[in-house]
């Protein structure tokens, strides 16, 4: 059995509880612990969000969406991989990402095995 602290943690913010369940148990099978929040409040009032390898985040969601949780991080000095999924694309959201350097950007739904490409992406140790 592996320790607690030895597979890396992949932070999930979304509101729809079904899809942070899903997602949850996919990122799982790869490997990977997962922290999941249903707001980005609650992702910002966790102090063990930010130990995560990335983030997943929904670009909309109430109260505070993906990309002004993005900002807050920025603001506050943190430096986190993100990845958005929304079920609405627009080039708007796509040009925001892109300029916020998101790793990835996908539209739900989406194939499973993108996501898990572009997380295995992120963990992999930079040469150099």
């Amino acid at each position: 059995m592996n320790r607690p602290d030895s597979n890396p943690t992949v932070a999930l913010v979304d509101d729809d509880t079904s899809m942070v369940r899903a997602l949850a148990r996919l990122v799982q099978t790869a490997g990977y612990s997962v922290r999941s929040y249903n707001s980005g409040t609650e992702f910002l009032n966790d102090s063990l969000s930010t130990a995560a390898i990335c983030v997943v985040l929904d670009v909309q969601m109430p109260e505070m969406d993906g990309f002004e949780l993005a900002a807050a991080l920025a603001q506050r000095g943190v430096s986190i991989p993100l990845l958005y999924i929304t079920a609405h694309d627009s080039p708007w959201a796509r040009e925001k990402a892109a300029d916020a350097h998101a790793k990835g950007f996908l539209v739900k739904p989406f194939d499973p095995k993108e996501l898990l490409g572009i997380i295995s992406g992120i963990n992999r140790p930079q040469a150099g």
